[in-house]
């Protein structure tokens, strides 16, 4: 259980700040980004587990700048959309869009990933560590996503000057570790 905690805590921050810039969160926003993060957390092991003769040993030590890259790109330009002069309201759902969480989720994924090597070697059931993996990541992002949109909805207008900061931040504490 601490296992699939520690792997939930970026997701759920990342979520957090995903609901921070969003105008509108309905109940389908929050199924669904539970379901994206909590299912790539519950696939990313077992393809770690399944790529670990062949491809990971040459990603190896990368996969830290990729995130660090996506989470600034992702978190640049919401930092760039609050500080422009007009209108910094992002468009309805705009940051629930699929094609914008994707590289969110896939990012705070990667940790799970790594995870997928060292599961086998550990005296706990493989498939009941990648349910419960996925299970507390979806629960825990999805309550990080409304956390996120009350939290942005008291930061009026710079909701996404925040959630871009965050993002930015979590990419700088990926390098950095």
């Amino acid at each position: 259980m601490s296992l699939s905690l520690s792997l939930a805590a970026d997701a759920t921050t990342l979520a957090a700040a995903q609901g921070m810039a969003a105008p509108v969160l309905r109940g389908r926003h929050v199924v669904a980004v539970g379901l994206l993060f909590g299912g790539l957390h519950g696939l990313m092991p077992l393809l770690g587990w399944t790529l670990s003769d062949g491809v990971l040993p040459l990603l190896s030590g990368w996969e830290r700048w990729l995130a660090f890259a996506v989470m600034l790109g992702l978190g640049g330009r919401m930092v760039w959309a609050a500080l422009r002069p007009g209108d910094t309201v992002v468009a309805p759902q705009t940051s629930l869009r699929f094609a914008q969480l994707l590289p969110v989720a896939l990012v705070s994924s990667l940790d799970a990933l790594g995870a997928g090597l060292a599961l086998p070697a550990m005296n706990v059931g493989f498939a009941t560590s990648l349910l419960s993996i996925a299970a507390t990541t979806a629960v825990l992002s999805g309550v990080g996503l409304l956390v996120g949109h009350r939290v942005g909805g008291l930061l009026s207008a710079r909701y996404e000057l925040g959630a871009g900061l965050v993002l930015m931040a979590l990419g700088v504490k990926v390098v950095v570790g």
